[in-house]
């Protein structure tokens, strides 16, 4: 069981130890300490989270992709998505950062990016053969005798950007400072596309979450920077900054005016902009279309949620 605000959520904890490692943990303390319903047996683990943020959470999990819930205001529906890469990052589920950043470098943010509505999907079935582990292709397979499942799956979403605007670019930044501390098995694969919709030969490999957003975002600043220095989240990092200063306990520090803080953000972007993907020339970024594609590889035991036991 999950406890969540006032909710009780009935959840399989294989599940949910699978996709994140603070779950496992969680699942593990509750059961040493025995922090179980009396009435049905069930282990509890207390969530520090919103609700509906748990349910986006447990949609992936589950699913493997936000089946809905998402504001259909592109700002808030940002907001939402850099919300969830930072409980991504907190859970140790890299597979969220993955899709939060997905959706927000796509034209369409709302689709399924599951692992059924990717690309393309290669699968490798492991089975039990006399004492003896042989890998197989073959989707005839009985299920009861796969010992591991293992794939990759990739998947393309192509710009510009719905979510990454003038309005939520300086916020993009600011969580991209968060959640730059850990690299997983996923990649994104950036390739430019021209007006023509043909794509360019010219390809670039992240590994670390935020990459490519973040330098969508700073694109996005350049080319609209007048307009972004009177974003509310532009004046509201600009007051926090102020107030931090005035909090410093380093005498050093010079007091910063508005002109100030516009030119550091202008430095920040420009001593960014070399690591664009696919090139640092200026006229690049007039292109109007940017494609993506992740691969992410896993492994599951058994045959997943068929064996999957209730918290």
């Amino acid at each position: 069981q999950l406890l969540v605000e006032d909710t009780t959520l009935v959840v399989h904890r294989s599940i949910l130890a699978a996709k994140s490692a603070k779950f496992a943990a969680a699942i593990r303390f509750s059961m040493l300490n025995h922090d179980v319903d009396n009435n049905s047996g069930a282990v509890r683990v207390h969530v520090d989270l919103s609700l509906k943020m748990t349910r986006f959470l447990l949609q992936h999990c589950y699913h493997g992709s936000i089946l809905g819930g998402l504001s259909p205001h592109p700002l808030i529906c940002c907001q939402e998505l850099l919300e969830l890469a930072l409980i991504a990052e907190e859970y140790l589920c890299p597979s969220l950062s993955l899709e939060c950043e997905m959706r927000l470098l796509s034209a369409e943010p709302y689709v399924c990016q599951c692992w059924h509505c990717c690309h393309s999907l290669q699968t490798d079935l492991t089975i039990r053969d006399r004492h003896k582990m042989v890998s197989v292709d073959s989707n005839n397979v009985d299920e009861d005798s796969i010992s591991r499942v293992s794939g990759v799956c990739s998947l393309r979403v192509n710009g510009p950007s719905r979510l990454i605007t003038a309005e939520s670019a300086i916020d993009i930044l600011a969580v991209y400072q968060q959640v730059d501390i850990f690299e997983h098995k996923h990649s994104i694969t950036a390739q430019k596309i021209d007006s023509r919709g043909e794509a360019s030969t010219d390809k670039a490999v992240y590994q670390k979450p935020f990459v490519v957003a973040k330098s969508y975002a700073i694109k996005t600043i350049l080319q609209n920077f007048g307009t972004v220095l009177k974003t509310d989240s532009y004046l509201s990092q600009f007051h926090a900054a102020l107030t931090d200063m005035e909090n410093s306990d380093n005498t050093e520090d010079v007091p910063m005016n508005e002109d100030d803080m516009s030119l550091l953000l202008l430095q920040t972007c420009l001593d960014d902009l070399i690591d664009f993907p696919l090139g640092d020339r200026a006229d690049k970024y007039r292109e109007p279309s940017l494609a993506v594609d992740h691969k992410s590889s896993e492994t599951e035991n058994g045959s997943g949620s068929a064996k999957a036991s209730p918290i």
